[in-house]
C-alpha cells in the first residue's frame, strides 16, 4: 500500500502550530540550532510528502534542498552532544565508532541532539481564560535516530529516524509555510529572519481562521523571536524590526506582508505595537486554508496518521522487524495486505479515528477502509464484516 498522496503543493508544508507561535524555542539547541532547525523543517516537509520518504534521511538530499554546504555538515563537531551528556571516555568513543553508533559530525550531532534533548514550551490553560495561565510542557521530535548503511547503494551512509507522536501530530495542529522561502531566508546575513517568517505565517493563518484583518504584536515579542540582544535605546528596537520585516517583504512578496507602528497613547514618541496585516488573504484560495474544507483535510490527515500508527503496531507485534531496513516499505505493504494481526489493524484504525473526530468509528468503517486501500483478501473481509 502506498501512503495516500499529499494534497499539499510543492510550495507549502506544515509546521507544528506551537513551534510557529514561538519559533525561538528551538534556540534551546544553542550553537547547534541553525542546523537543527533546518533538519526539523526539512523532515516535516518530507513527512508531508510520504511517510516512508521521511524515515531515511540522506545528507546529500538535505544539503541540496536546504542550500547548506555538505562539506561543512560532514566536518567533525568540536564538542559532540553525545560525548558531553554521556561523559564518554576515549575507550567508549572508540567502541561506539566501531559499532557505527557515534554521532560525531556537525550533521550527526544535530540529529543526536534533536533526538535526546527535550524542548520546553508553554501553552495557554484553556480552563482559566481570565488569568491566562501558561502551562509548561516538554516535547521531543524523534524517538530514535540511527546511523545505517545502505548496501543497495554502495554502502552509502544514511540516517534512520523514528518520529515522535508530537511530530506526527503536526498533521492536525499546524501552520503553513513555504519551505523554500524559509531556507532562503535562513541563509541571509540578517540572522533569525527565517524564524520571524514562520511566525508571520502563523499570524496570517490566525487572521484567516478568525476572519480578522490585522494583528497587533508587541515589539518585545518580535525581538525575542529574532534572538536580538537588549538595546539601550527603545528606538533601536523599532529600527531593527523594520530591517527584518523589510527583508521578508523583499524575499517573500507572496506573503503579502503589510505593517505599521502604533504610537503609545500616553507617549506618541514610543511605538510599542507593530500592527501586522496582509494584502492577499483569501479563505477560499487554497485547500489548506479554506474553512469549508475542514472535513476533507481531516480525512486526508487521517490516512497519514493511520499509516504511522499501523507501522508502529506492526513493529510492536513483530519485534524482529527492523524499521530501519531499507525494504521496510515492501515489508509493511505485505503485512498490511495480509489477514495477519486483524485485531491490531482494527484497533489502529479505531484509535486514529477517535483521535481525529473524538467519536468511535462505526463498526464497518475499518472494513471498508482496508478493503479499499489495502486490497485485503476475502478471508480477512469475511472475518471482519
Amino acid at each position: 500500500m502506498e501512503t495516500q498522496p499529499s494534497k499539499l503543493s510543492e510550495s507549502v508544508q506544515r509546521v507544528h502550530r506551537n513551534i510557529a507561535y514561538q519559533p525561538h524555542i528551538l534556540n534551546q539547541y544553542e550553537e547547534d540550532s541553525p542546523v537543527a532547525k533546518k533538519i526539523i523543517y526539512y523532515l516535516q516537509n518530507q513527512f508531508d510528502r510520504d511517510l516512508f520518504g521521511f524515515i531515511h534521511l540522506d545528507i546529500h538530499s538535505f544539503a541540496k534542498e536546504t542550500g547548506m554546504d555538505r562539506g561543512a555538515l560532514a566536518k567533525l563537531h568540536p564538542s559532540p552532544y553525545q560525548k558531553r551528556i554521556k561523559n564518554l571516555s576515549e575507550d567508549q568513543i572508540i567502541e561506539l565508532k566501531k559499532r557505527g553508533d557515534y554521532f560525531q559530525t556537525v550533521f550527526e550531532n544535530a540529529l543526536y541532539r534533536i533526538t535526546h534533548q527535550r524542548i520546553e514550551y508553554y501553552v495557554k490553560d484553556d480552563t482559566d481564560p481570565i488569568n491566562e495561565i501558561k502551562i509548561r510542557r516538554l516535547f521531543d521530535f524523534f524517538d530514535e535516530t540511527r546511523i545505517v548503511v545502505n548496501k543497495h547503494q554502495r554502502n552509502k551512509k544514511t540516517y534512520w529516524i523514528k518520529p515522535s507522536l508530537f511530530f506526527v501530530n503536526t498533521l492536525k495542529n499546524y501552520t503553513l509555510m513555504n519551505p523554500k522561502k524559509y531556507f532562503l531566508l535562513s541563509k541571509r546575513k540578517v540572522n533569525q529572519t527565517a524564524d520571524l517568517y514562520i511566525y508571520l505565517n502563523y499570524v496570517k493563518q490566525t487572521l484567516i481562521y478568525k476572519n480578522q484583518t490585522s494583528f497587533p504584536v508587541h515589539k518585545n515579542l518580535i525581538i525575542k523571536i529574532l534572538n536580538c540582544p537588549e538595546f539601550s535605546r527603545d528606538r533601536k528596537k523599532n529600527e531593527t524590526i523594520d530591517l527584518y520585516l523589510k527583508e521578508i517583504q523583499a524575499q517573500a512578496p507572496e506573503l503579502g506582508l503589510i505593517y505599521a507602528w502604533k504610537p503609545n497613547l500616553n507617549n506618541p514618541m514610543f511605538k510599542d505595537y507593530c500592527i501586522i496585516s496582509f494584502n492577499n488573504i483569501d479563505r477560499t484560495k487554497d485547500w489548506m486554508y479554506d474553512a469549508n474544507k475542514k472535513e476533507e483535510r481531516t480525512i486526508h490527515f487521517f490516512g497519514q496518521h493511520l499509516s504511522y500508527r499501523l507501522l508502529t503496531a506492526m513493529k510492536e507485534a513483530h519485534p524482529n522487524v527492523d524499521l530501519a531496513d531499507f525494504d521496510i516499505k515492501d515489508i509493511y505493504t505485505e503485512w498490511l495486505s495480509s489477514p495477519k494481526d486483524f485485531d491490531i489493524k482494527i484497533k489502529a484504525y479505531q484509535d486514529t479515528y477517535y483521535d481525529l473526530w473524538k467519536s468511535n468509528a462505526p463498526e464497518k468503517y475499518p472494513i471498508y477502509y482496508f478493503n479499499h486501500y489495502c486490497h485485503l483478501s476475502g478471508e480477512f473481509a469475511k472475518r471482519t464484516i
